[in-house]
């Protein structure tokens, strides 16, 4: 199929038609988007979130509580813990050896005589470090009774045995004679050792008392000092260029030694008068109310006669 232009036809005119055609797709194009855009979107339904299951809250006093519990268990369990391991560390203590019935018969047999003094089945057991078993150790006195070696006797439900006294050999006159001069020595030496002792302890005690060397070098040294110094106070006083004392200065001394020496005796008076009331009453000597009550008399500090001017 041929096409051919026209003179007056120019190639815009020709494809005029396809480009009216073509903005008539795309306008109906853009009109179905606009309609779709104004169209209504659906709804997505809510999912509401699930809920996590309500913990349980525990109070601050039960929190408390079961901590509390929890450091006594582990406490415990510390404490039992190293008492177990100290019971461990701890060494046992040895087990007596088992002893055959002869044996067993002598030991006891021989401690009997040694002691000789009366036993209940407990105090042999106890004596014998328990070596023997009880049910044992009552067979075995029951027959040296029966032998005749001991002699039992029942008090109650106690039963006592002991050695029987014609199984010993009695000493004789001579033996006794010796045992008792033996006696005899031996007290006196024991007196003597006595009284060395005592003899000891009074010159411990005396050596204690005395003063030491460092206390009587300090004593010395204070005298010493005080020496020097009245020694000074008597130089002052010999010197012929010493001012004598004023004689206001002489009555005012005078007087305040009068009084003092008069309340002294006013003093001294009114507490002996409660001291010997105190005696009367009491029905006692008034020395002893004065060591009683320790009070120091004037005796006793040194001054026989109060002074006087």
């Amino acid at each position: 199929m041929n096409f051919s232009l026209g003179e007056g036809d120019s190639e815009d005119e020709a494809f005029a038609p396809d480009d009216e055609a073509d903005d008539d797709v795309f306008a109906a194009a853009s009109d179905e988007s606009d309609f779709e855009d104004l169209e209504p979107k659906p709804k997505k339904a809510r999912v509401s979130p699930k809920k996590s299951p309500a913990k349980k809250i525990k109070s601050a006093s039960v929190v408390k509580k079961t901590a509390a519990s929890k450091a006594k268990a582990t406490s415990a369990k510390s404490i039992q813990a190293k008492a177990s391991s100290a019971v461990k560390k701890s060494p046992a203590a040895p087990k007596p050896k088992p002893m055959n019935a002869g044996d067993a018969e002598a030991a006891v047999l021989d401690y009997m005589r040694k002691t000789n003094r009366p036993y209940s089945l407990l105090n042999v057991f106890e004596n014998m470090h328990r070596a023997i078993a009880k049910p044992s150790l009552t067979k075995l006195l029951d027959n040296l009774v029966a032998k005749e070696e001991l002699v039992s006797k029942t008090y109650g439900k106690a039963k006592i045995y002991y050695m029987n006294q014609n199984n010993l050999p009695v000493p004789s006159e001579a033996e006794h004679l010796a045992l008792e001069e033996q006696i005899k020595t031996v007290t006196a030496d024991c007196a003597a050792s006595e009284q060395e002792l005592k003899n000891a302890e009074a010159t411990l005690s005396g050596i204690t008392l005395q003063i030491s060397d460092a206390d009587l070098d300090a004593a010395l040294k204070q005298l010493d000092e005080e020496a020097a110094t009245l020694e000074k106070k008597v130089e002052t006083l010999d010197q012929p260029d010493r001012s004598p004392v004023s004689p206001g200065r002489k009555d005012a001394l005078k007087r305040k030694f009068t009084t003092y020496r008069t309340a002294w005796v006013q003093r001294k008076r009114i507490a002996m008068d409660g001291v010997n009331q105190i005696a009367d009453g009491m029905e006692k000597k008034t020395k002893a109310v004065l060591d009683l009550v320790g009070v120091e008399t004037d005796e006793e500090a040194g001054i026989k006669e109060l002074p006087t001017i």
